[in-house]
């Protein structure tokens, strides 16, 4: 099964952050290499801000090979739990290269379906 690529990965790319650039390349290459990648529709909207048109986010994503997966209503759920979770610790940066940190973090891989839910699947995220 392909490995779910987040948002901050694929725009560390797209905007050759100085930062982070390397680090999600590397780590898109080994999956691609490995699995696949793929991306999922509140991926493809977290990424649709980015662009002012669908024909821009659409060229963007060209060059990635990336497999598009339906998003389980469970998966759903669950991806907004975790969000009201991170907001309720006090998460508000958008992305790791805005905090003062200068070191990347390690490549955290984690599944993002309950463990019981069949077709759980990885991702690749710096958060």
């Amino acid at each position: 099964m392909p490995v779910l690529v987040d948002t901050n990965v694929l725009l560390d790319i797209a905007t050759e952050d100085p930062q982070w650039m390397d680090w999600s390349s590397a780590h898109l290459r080994a999956a691609v290499d490995g699995e696949g990648v793929a991306l999922n529709p509140i991926i493809y909207a977290e990424l649709s801000v980015h662009y002012p048109t669908l024909e821009g986010l659409e060229d963007a994503l060209s060059g990635f090979r990336l497999a598009r997966l339906p998003l389980p209503w469970d998966a759903a759920f669950l991806a907004g739990k975790a969000f009201l979770r991170y907001r309720r610790k006090g998460g508000v940066t958008r992305s790791p290269s805005r905090t003062s940190s200068s070191a990347p973090t390690p490549p955290r891989r984690a599944c993002v379906c309950s463990p019981a839910m069949p077709g759980a699947i990885e991702t690749i995220s710096r958060r």
